[in-house]
């Protein structure tokens, strides 16, 4: 049986680098035994999402468009087809198929590629014609070597033979409509566990937090001043301000301020308790931070404290955050910080907030 603890001090006090959780002397060589074995519940909930459709290229381009689509199961088959001109003018299209392969959040970090699959291609031919008796037809694979790699929900590289191409799923991003407008209600559904590595696999500290917040556009420019103040043990990782065309969105909580003062949200969960503002940046790509800020008239100043900023990745209608551990704790400690968004519509969020126990 899995006990779970729910400790509010304790995971507050995770959010902001305490002392009580700095690296042992040793470096945690004591936990590296533990560490190799990590818990069962050591791994995120939510997938990061990935659109399927047809993606285009983002500034021209002559590799062609590439349909993308995979089954929903464990397999993650991939297939469609690629339209593209030969050498005279002719359009062409060809099967494909791969194997998507969806990268653990180290390798996500260090690549920034969600997910990738290669590709095989097939020249089709011999089928029966439109209303015809149905009769097997030929598919040859030709010698292209592909690969796609999604460096964003609806965005990736696209290389073929050697080549490579920016793309973006064609309904879903430039030139055919705006990019994705993030503004409105959501339900937001926060989750942290946190264990030393040299613990029983079922013994672990649980928080869970479900509310409903907006997401506001902001319309003015804003700048902001890092300060590097690290907690304990740890060492500054840097901070990712939105750079240039970002969009913006402060999260504001449903819930009155006089609950939980001075987050009823808990949108200080993993940030800093010193937050007076929160923010979510997206890129064109649709990923982005989740910043806690502390603001003081126009001022606004984001600390380093040797935690990342959650990494946030973002669909119409669900985003999804992940905060990863500091490097200095790998092998010491087992934590898992993420949160996910989902649309939703102000009729059914009278209830406000909860937190399930």
């Amino acid at each position: 049986m899995i006990r779970s603890l729910h400790t509010l001090a304790l995971a507050a006090a995770l959010a902001v680098g305490a002392p009580a959780l700095a690296a042992p002397p040793d470096g945690g060589a004591a936990a590296t035994k533990a560490a190799a074995n990590p818990p069962s519940w050591y791994h995120y909930a939510w997938d990061i999402p990935i659109i399927k459709g047809e993606y285009i290229p983002i500034n021209g381009g002559t590799l062609g468009s590439l349909g993308l689509t995979y089954t929903d199961d464990a397999n993650h088959t991939f297939g469609v087809s690629t339209f593209y001109y030969d050498a005279a003018g002719t359009p062409q299209t060809d099967a494909t198929g791969g194997v998507i392969t969806i990268n653990d959040d180290a390798t996500l970090r260090a690549t920034g590629v969600i997910a990738s699959t290669p590709i095989s291609y097939f020249k089709m031919s011999n089928g029966p014609c439109r209303g015809c008796a149905d009769h097997p037809r030929t598919q040859t694979q030709t010698s292209d070597v592909g690969k796609f790699e999604w460096t964003g929900p609806r965005s990736g590289r696209y290389t073929l033979n050697g080549q490579t191409q920016d793309m973006v799923e064609a309904v879903s991003g430039p030139p055919l409509v705006a990019p994705t407008d993030f503004s409105g209600r959501w339900l937001l559904v926060i989750r942290s566990d946190f264990a030393p590595a040299t613990a029983a696999p079922d013994v672990f500290t649980h928080h869970e937090f479900v509310s409903f917040v907006d997401l506001v556009p902001v319309t003015q420019a804003r700048t902001y001043t890092v300060v590097t103040s690290p907690g304990q043990g740890l060492v500054p990782v840097g901070v990712d301000l939105p750079p240039p065309g970002a969009r913006l969105y402060d999260v504001t909580c449903t819930v009155p301020a006089t609950i939980n003062t001075p987050a009823p949200c808990r949108l200080d969960w993993f940030l800093n308790g010193s937050s007076t503002e929160y923010t979510l940046w997206f890129d064109g790509n649709n990923v982005g931070r989740f910043l806690g800020v502390k603001r003081v008239a126009d001022t606004r100043t984001v600390f380093d404290y040797g935690f990342e900023y959650p990494r946030v990745y973002g669909v119409a209608n669900t985003v999804i955050g992940r905060k990863a551990q500091p490097a200095v704790w790998d092998g010491v400690y087992y934590t898992i910080d993420e949160f996910a968004l989902f649309r939703a519509s102000p009729a059914v969020s009278a209830g406000g907030t909860w937190q399930p126990k």
